[in-house]
């Protein structure tokens, strides 16, 4: 299926939209902070969700509650009261010691502004787009930096339709649009993009 990623693009794509199935703790989760801060825009996902994707299955499971900069400290410190793991914007080092080795952890990071998100059973959960931008660039993801990742990416394109513009103008927010792009054109992930003008030779006369 032919899939619009800009103005006179597009690719050619799997057509599936990226319907998320989201867990009753997640729901449960969600609730809380809704009710406690109801004007806070938030997203909640974990580290289960690419599982579908991964061709090593990890045994690392957290929780991510990416929230608005501002109430980043009041959500930590709620949640804390409530859970028994919780991290504010843990750096790598704290990741790779207390957290990616077990427990159900929860980590609440900054949400960007502009950030695509989605709602899956009440719950504000990413989109394919910020799902994969963030594998890209978030220290909580170097344990599946490399061929892992690649995979990951090269699954996700296969299985769901990711919109390209969406996901550099997310990138860019967050000033890694040129390295991932040289990322993805490198290994080919846009190379399937054409102009309206190709479309001639699949006409039916």
């Amino acid at each position: 299926m032919l899939e619009r990623t800009g103005r006179g693009k597009f690719i050619i794509g799997s057509g599936i939209p990226f319907n998320l199935t989201v867990r009753p703790a997640l729901v449960n989760l969600s609730g809380k902070i809704k009710a406690a801060f109801p004007y806070i825009k938030y997203c909640i996902w974990e580290s289960e969700m690419l599982r579908g994707f991964q061709q090593h299955l990890s045994f690392s499971k957290f929780i991510l509650v990416d929230v608005e900069k501002d109430a980043a400290q009041a959500i930590f410190d709620f949640l804390k009261e409530r859970y028994p793991y919780v991290w504010l914007k843990p750096d790598a080092t704290t990741m790779d010691r207390y957290i990616l080795t077990g427990g159900r952890n929860i980590i609440v990071r900054h949400l960007i502004s502009e950030a695509p998100i989605q709602v899956s059973s009440t719950v504000p959960t990413v989109t394919i787009e910020k799902m994969l931008v963030d594998l890209f660039t978030d220290n909580e993801f170097d344990y599946l930096r490399g061929e892992e990742l690649r995979r990951i990416c090269v699954n996700a394109w296969n299985s769901y339709s990711v919109n390209l513009n969406k996901l550099l103008r997310y990138a860019s927010r967050k000033g890694q649009r040129e390295e991932l792009q040289a990322f993805l054109e490198k290994n080919n992930f846009t190379k399937k993009r054409f102009n309206p003008s190709d479309l001639k030779k699949y006409t039916h006369p």
